[in-house]
């Protein structure tokens, strides 16, 4: 089970030691940009010791200017960080979650060394990214049209890279992919993609039953 910022379900089992033990089987995996789940530290160690807990911190910047305007209702980059600090010393496994890498605003050399430096020294087990990916074409209209109202200088770039909705060409996000696990392995910090992630995390799929007798 995957819970966010906005849906978190075991909170309403917390207060139930009983309901710690029924949830920890369920939940493994916490992704959030929300410093609220500090509230639930407590909770949050208790079902680790019993299971597979990740807490997946989303931190794309240490730039808390440039994140005032990509993500304006979510924490400061240092507040985040200090999550990944608190929960790791609670003994729930917390990792970065660096995606989207967004093109020219977070995808330079020092501004990903800088942040993959931070998150190891708050206690991160491991950083996991992935190049801006814009699903649908609502998505991929709001988004240009976004970058077109807050960053002019980059719109070229951003139509060339995403003419359609969708991923970027390849050749960029493996570009992302090598400087993103370069960068890691120079600060000493496991990296991976949310490809490789997804692959090796994914709950095997059950045998279809046979209709055959």
């Amino acid at each position: 089970m995957y819970g966010n910022a906005w849906s978190s379900p075991f909170l309403m089992l917390k207060s139930t030691a009983k309901g710690v033990t029924g949830v920890s089987s369920v939940i493994d995996r916490l992704t959030t940009k929300s410093t609220g789940v500090l509230r639930d530290r407590e909770l949050l160690s208790r079902i680790a010791r019993s299971s597979d807990l990740w807490v997946n911190v989303s931190l794309i910047s240490l730039d808390a200017a440039l994140l005032r305007q990509v993500e304006p209702r979510a924490p400061r980059p240092d507040l985040r960080l200090e999550a990944v600090r608190a929960l790791s010393a609670e003994g729930v496994r917390a990792r970065l979650f660096l995606m989207p890498v967004l093109p020219l605003l977070t995808d330079g050399d020092a501004g990903l060394r800088e942040l993959l430096a931070a998150a190891l020294a708050a206690g991160a087990r491991e950083a996991i990214s992935q190049a801006l990916f814009l699903r649908t074409e609502m998505t991929w209209r709001f988004f240009l049209d976004f970058v077109a109202e807050e960053f002019p200088w980059a719109l070229a770039r951003y139509r060339a890279l995403y003419p359609v909705p969708g991923n970027a060409p390849r050749a960029y996000r493996e570009e992302i992919e090598r400087r993103v696990a370069r960068l890691a392995a120079e600060v000493g910090f496991p990296a991976r993609t949310r490809d490789d992630r997804v692959r090796t995390e994914a709950p095997a799929r059950p045998r279809q039953l046979s209709l055959m007798w």
